[in-house]
């Protein structure tokens, strides 16, 4: 949390909205000479655009889209005092606002000279409306977000990365956040109801690959259900029934259920309602169960059974990706099917939508994490750079093999996100197992006699050897 990355973070964060605003298009790169005072005039020309409800989704996505810059802009200028947490000053919070909306406006000026994009003030207004949003969260959440990882409070450090987990993932699973907002619209989502009782995720693909759809919908839960356990203000711990614990996250799972039956885009499905509850109901167990158990000795199990977890992960890898098949074609009608323009970085997520594109990102993330697990269980020291390179060799032969495999098509994005993914994994367990030993028990320890004790002990059998002398000489 320290101001020169957080500046960092947005300036990359920022070319990588240029790169996405502008180079890549439906056809790839078309940038088409303009005079600079005529795409000057267009831009003041401006206005909004009546929109239908099949646009919300875009308009919210490219909202979506400021808030991460708006949020590092304003930790770029926060103070950092010695001593004290993060904090941002109004001065920091208009610097910030006035930087993220010069470059809006910037980024909208460079988009007239790539044809076909499309500059309203539609999309001004929500991106100028997600950099206020992701200002507004850092001066709530900076101060917070600053002492996350203490050492001397691990267990409101473990809460509140999982109150963040579980805000992002309810915001993933509402994405694109288009709500139904008017009778139409809520008549349509109502008449869609009936169909949602039977819908199964993944309907339509292999049985396996939709194995591990359902098997996710229930891991996705598990850390909702640590959170629900814990109790307290200042000093968690691990005081609610795992009952207790499956109960709110029922309650929890049917809103969200209710929540995505709301919006235009969303496919809601009831019977992921008992599958997450199931994964709330593990993870609500999981903390029960490590309050009685040793934290060493069950990082000594897990790093015994991750050579056996090794094959199993890269078989299921194989597997949900297509590569299990005894069809395949050459590299040369491999790159025919597949066209120049897929070649292009985040041209695939281009073509979709924002809510496909993000699911696709969560997708590839999660696959490849399991890499950064394996090195940290493995490797002395974290394993980072180990587990980054091992992500992206694996990730390129995966996408090797759907450019081999007739019918498949690979995205090129996965391999530099499968070592980004790996390397993260790799670096966050080792802070997040340190909050976990807090929960632990202590392994009972069973010191020998300290040296005054010994020479006590010594002292008393001597006493006890001479006085019955002195009896006898009495007598």
């Amino acid at each position: 949390m320290t101001r020169s990355r957080l500046g960092l973070a947005a300036c990359l964060y920022a070319l990588l909205i240029v790169y996405s605003s502008t180079v890549i298009g439906p056809t790839g790169l078309n940038f088409v000479p303009m005079d600079p005072a005529e795409a000057l005039t267009r831009l003041l020309a401006v206005h909004i655009v009546d929109n239908g409800s099949d646009q919300r989704a875009d308009w919210v996505g490219n909202l979506m889209m400021l808030v991460p810059l708006g949020f590092l802009l304003a930790g770029a200028f926060s103070r950092h005092p010695s001593g004290a947490r993060v904090g941002l000053t109004p001065a920091g919070a208009v610097l910030a606002l006035l930087i993220a909306l010069a470059f809006i406006v910037a980024v909208k000026y460079a988009q007239l000279f790539f044809p076909p994009r499309t500059v309203t003030l539609n999309y001004i207004i929500a991106q100028s409306s997600g950099a206020v949003i992701g200002v507004g969260l850092f001066g709530l959440l900076g101060p917070t977000l600053g002492g996350l990882g203490q050492p001397d409070q691990p267990l409101k450090s473990l809460r509140l990365l999982l109150w963040l987990y579980a805000g992002a993932l309810v915001i993933f699973l509402l994405e694109p956040l288009d709500f139904a907002l008017n009778a139409e619209d809520l008549a349509s989502r109502f008449d869609a109801l009936p169909a949602t009782i039977t819908a199964i995720s993944g309907e339509g693909r292999p049985p396996f690959v939709r194995a591990a759809i359902l098997m996710a919908s229930v891991l996705a839960f598990v850390p909702v259900g640590m959170l629900l356990t814990l109790r307290g203000g200042d000093r968690p711990r691990v005081g609610r029934s795992a009952a207790e614990a499956a109960a709110l996250g029922l309650c929890c799972t049917a809103l969200i259920y209710a929540l995505t039956a709301l919006t235009l885009s969303g496919s809601p499905t009831l019977i992921a309602v008992p599958m997450r509850t199931a994964g709330v109901t593990l993870g609500a167990m999981g903390m029960h169960a490590l309050t009685r158990r040793d934290a060493a000795a069950i990082r000594r199990v897990l790093v015994r059974l991750t050579p056996l977890a090794i094959p199993a992960y890269l078989a299921a890898l194989a597997v949900v990706n297509g590569l299990a098949s005894r069809h395949w074609t050459t590299p040369e009608a491999g790159f025919a099917a597949i066209g120049p323009r897929n070649l292009i970085p985040l041209y695939n997520y281009y073509i979709v939508s924002k809510a496909q594109a993000a699911s696709s990102l969560a997708a590839h993330a999660l696959m490849y994490a399991p890499v950064g697990v394996f090195a940290w269980l493995l490797v002395r020291g974290g394993g980072r750079g180990v587990a980054a390179a091992a992500g992206l060799l694996l990730a390129a032969v995966i996408e090797g093999g759907r450019l081999l495999r007739p019918g498949l098509q690979p995205d090129i994005n996965a391999v530099p996100l499968a070592a980004l993914s790996a390397w993260g994994a790799a670096a966050i367990i080792p802070d997040l197992w340190r909050m976990l030993e807090a929960i632990a028990r202590p392994r009972p320890t069973f010191a020998g006699p300290s040296r005054a004790q010994e020479q006590g002990v010594s002292n008393q059998r001597e006493r006890d050897r001479i006085e019955p002398a002195g009896e006898v000489e009495d007598y």
